[in-house]
């Protein structure tokens, strides 16, 4: 007999939560990478179209399906204030593959090198996903301390994609809901945080990168493929799957130690 194992979902069933569209979130940009040769990567919803760095001069067309080979390859997006999200709430998907155990960013808008770190990255490690919330307060190494300008949180085991196989990832972020933090995976909620801590802006006027850090020396690349990024204000899920969008309501009664028992995201105390 299989032994009974409490998930995150079923917490959620029995405390009468539920999966619901939420009111105004929207997606902001997304990049398809289904694009004529040349060297841009057009924003498939909005203006904010990136441009292919380090393919050949006339890449393309990649039909959808864009490699990164760890050591060269990302595409950069102008800095533009749709993809600033301030204090609120804001979403970061993707359609990804890879079987890279490394640290590696899909989505990075951060100020990092030059000044106290702040913005949002979406990242791999060990194969499992991450995300970083900076709000440029404090010190750049991340901790959920009072001295530091960033919080690095990690999905766990729950959300391991380097297997080889396309996965569609996202992270979504109610800033005011200490379940607001949501990692999911092919469109299965894996992990939660408490992004509460973080309450300052993480507007900053640096490029948005997939592939790589936007702010760093360390560049980080990405050895995988993508074939969807986007962002989205408000909370979205599953951006890569047109109409569907998934949140969590405002506010739960569940425990930190319920949370802890159930593997849920966990707190990185190093800087990115």
């Amino acid at each position: 007999m299989k032994p009974n194992v409490l998930t995150i979902a079923t917490v959620f069933s029995l405390l009468g939560l539920t999966v619901s569209g939420p009111v105004g979130a929207a997606v902001v940009s997304k990049w398809e990478f289904n694009d004529p040769p040349g060297l841009t990567a057009f924003d498939s919803v909005d203006g904010n179209d990136g441009t292919y760095k380090y393919y050949e001069t006339s890449p393309g067309p990649f039909g959808g399906i864009l490699p990164f080979n760890g050591t060269t390859n990302f595409v950069d997006v102008p800095n533009s204030s749709s993809l600033n999200f301030g204090t609120g709430n804001f979403s970061v998907g993707a359609r990804i593959k890879t079987t890279s155990l490394g640290l590696e960013l899909i989505v990075d808008k951060r100020i990092e090198g030059s000044g106290p770190v702040q913005g949002y990255s979406f990242f791999i490690g060990s194969g499992n996903l991450g995300f970083q919330l900076a709000d440029g307060t404090g010190s750049n190494f991340c901790s959920t301390g009072s001295s530091s300008g960033c919080t690095n949180y990690s999905g766990g085991s729950a959300t391991f994609i380097a297997d080889g196989l396309w996965h569609d990832v996202s992270v979504t972020v109610d800033r005011t809901n200490p379940l607001g933090g949501q990692f999911f995976v092919d469109g299965v909620l894996k992990s939660t945080f408490n992004p509460t801590f973080r309450t300052g802006s993480v507007t900053n006027n640096k490029n948005l990168t997939i592939g790589r850090r936007s702010d760093s020396s360390n560049p980080g690349f990405l050895n995988g493929t993508l074939s969807c990024v986007y962002v989205a204000e408000g909370i979205v899920s599953n951006g890569c799957q047109d109409s569907q969008v998934k949140s969590v309501p405002e506010k739960s009664p569940i425990s930190a130690l319920v949370l802890f028992s159930l593997g849920a995201a966990s707190t990185l105390k190093r800087k990115l």
